[in-house]
């Protein structure tokens, strides 16, 4: 790595982004060293239930006991090194190796080695010696979390202050709506800063310009970070004009929107926008979101912003209460408004909070390779008792067959190979990061530079 510039809040070197040497060096000094983002206890509910988290070129076994907690081990046979199990499943009353029949319960002690007599005498073949080697467990937000890093701190002290501003959210009581992973070909720090951001929305989803455009703030919290609207109720509809030409937007030619959308009644441009949200995206926002708004028509005219945003907030909690959903006690307009838009948790997990959902992000370098990664996307909504649907995990080779599943995330994902392959120019020395609205992202690199590189 010849380029030893540093991080500033305008530049992160490409190096951080292209170089195989820097990703090797990630594998040895950072995906070890902290917390990682498993899976979702729901996804294993039941005693033996396991799922295989694999993170570059490691995999985890995570697996439900008896006792209802849940444990987590190197997925690998201490025998000759074969790995155990492949995706989720229940593991019945043993994890068992293919290869020669060795067999351990799943609280990872040894249950049994074929012909053990033949190690007599051998150092260091007690049964303690054998036993599956365990990796640092925590749940939080109903999220399993995991750490390879024995000296790894309480997840919560490491998360924090993401605790404190997420935990009136109840995001444990969520379920899941939808979740979709995608191949991708870029290095997975480029798919995180996509997500990192909302200085791209007036390019890359250009359709919501016609609702108006705000100025995102972001800022760094420790190795984490997050980006926000400074006044989460007005947008500036002055300064908001037709979509450039190269976005291939078409704002339509009949549409109120068009070119004189400024005029429209703030009810309706608010109605109008979380409709086409919830249309688009299908996420952060339900369908009672929807039915709130076209509520919100019928109130009385020459309302402000801030009023109509109120009055909203009050019709939406109506529609989820009447529907049989139970609402946190403590979760106040002013609650979600200090909890931010987006919270980027070091190194690899963005998450999105919402009063009736979460949109969650996680980025995985795909193997060895670093230009590939894993991207998965979890949709998490609050639902009535007994009437969640039931889990289903879709994946998908790469963006192409991702074509018509959300048109928000392909309109992300559209950028992210074309930025992997654009950084390889000979002509590209550095990221220009916004100081201003991509403050996080300059953050996380160099807090990726400071496990790898020691910077």
């Amino acid at each position: 790595m010849s380029d030893k510039a540093v991080v500033r809040p305008d530049f992160v070197p490409k190096e951080s982004y292209v170089a195989e040497e820097f990703e090797k060096l990630e594998r040895e000094r950072l995906w070890p060293k902290v917390w990682l983002n498993a899976c979702r206890e729901e996804e294993i509910p039941d005693a033996g239930d396991f799922i295989t988290f694999d993170i570059a070129d490691q995999t985890i076994l995570v697996v439900r006991q008896p006792d209802n907690s849940i444990r987590a081990f190197h997925n690998v046979c201490q025998h000759r090194g074969r790995r155990l199990k492949e995706g989720c499943g229940n593991t019945g009353r043993s994890i068992f190796c293919r290869f020669h029949g060795w067999r351990w319960k799943i609280d990872g002690s040894l249950e049994k080695v074929v012909w053990s007599e033949d190690w007599g005498g051998c150092p260091n073949f007690e049964d303690s010696d054998l036993a599956l080697k365990s990796v640092k467990v925590e749940s939080w937000a109903g999220a399993v979390w995991i750490s390879m890093n024995p000296e790894a701190p309480p997840l919560r002290e490491y998360l924090s202050p993401l605790p404190e501003l997420l935990d009136p959210f109840e995001i444990e009581n969520m379920r899941y709506v939808w979740y979709k992973t995608v191949t991708i070909n870029c290095s997975w720090k480029v798919a995180c800063d996509a997500f990192n951001e909302a200085y791209h929305s007036q390019a890359t989803h250009a359709q919501m310009l016609k609702y108006g455009a705000r100025k995102s703030g972001s800022r760094a919290v420790g190795p984490h970070g997050m980006f926000y609207f400074p006044d989460r109720g007005e947008r500036n509809i002055a300064a908001t004009a037709e979509p450039e030409p190269e976005a291939a937007i078409d704002m339509g030619e009949t549409s109120p929107f068009a070119r004189k959308f400024t005029g429209l009644d703030p009810r309706e441009l608010i109605y109008r926008n979380i409709e086409e949200s919830y249309r688009t995206l299908n996420a952060l926002i339900s369908e009672h979101a929807v039915r709130a708004a076209k509520r919100l028509l019928d109130e009385p005219e020459g309302l402000s912003q801030a009023e109509l945003g109120l009055r909203l907030d009050a019709l939406y909690r109506e529609e989820m209460t009447s529907d049989g959903i139970q609402l946190p006690e403590n979760l106040t307009p002013e609650v979600i408004a200090a909890a931010g838009t987006n919270w980027h948790i070091f190194p690899n997990t963005i998450v999105l909070p919402a009063l009736n959902g979460v949109q969650w992000y996680r980025m995985r370098p795909n193997g060895v390779d670093a230009n590939s990664c894993i991207f998965d996307v979890w949709c998490l909504q609050r639902f009535p008792p007994g009437r969640a649907p039931e889990f289903k995990h879709e994946v998908f080779a790469g963006p192409d067959e991702f074509r018509g599943q959300n048109l928000f995330l392909e309109q992300d994902l559209s950028n992210m190979e074309a930025v992997q392959q654009g950084m390889k120019s000979l002509g590209f020395r550095a990221a220009r990061t916004n100081p201003v609205q991509e403050a996080a992202i300059s953050n996380f690199h160099k807090a990726i530079r400071q496990y790898v590189l020691g910077e």
